[in-house]
């Protein structure tokens, strides 16, 4: 049943896409919830973990601590329905650092049901 729903979450992705035009431009960013004590944790991927385009500068959202770097705004929300689709490919971004990855790994190990 848990890879029947991951599955669909994956296609509902693909087909509906993220409406990346490829551009350098980005929407500006509210970081009025995150506040100064927060500590946030640049997850600094350079592939989007959902659509696998090119991070565009700007686009981003935090999620249980860490700021995770996407392609376009839609991207933030298939994240945030199915992280335990998405986490994997953070972890196989070269671009992350291993101690990132170490502790995404954790995140996505402690309880996938939680996720």
């Amino acid at each position: 049943m848990i890879r029947i729903t991951l599955a669909m979450a994956m296609l509902a992705t693909m087909l509906i896409g993220c409406g990346n035009d490829n551009t350098p431009e980005a929407e500006a960013v509210d970081d009025t919830a995150i506040s100064e004590e927060t500590a946030v944790t640049e997850v600094g991927n350079s592939v989007c973990p959902v659509m696998g385009n090119s991070v565009v500068q700007g686009q981003y959202f935090h999620w249980e601590g860490y700021r995770i770097g996407i392609c376009c705004p839609g991207c933030e929300s298939a994240f945030r329905d199915a992280p335990e689709v998405y986490i994997p490919a953070l972890l196989d971004d070269p671009a992350v650092p291993d101690e990132v990855k170490e502790g995404l790994a954790e995140i996505a190990g402690s309880d996938e049901g939680s996720l």
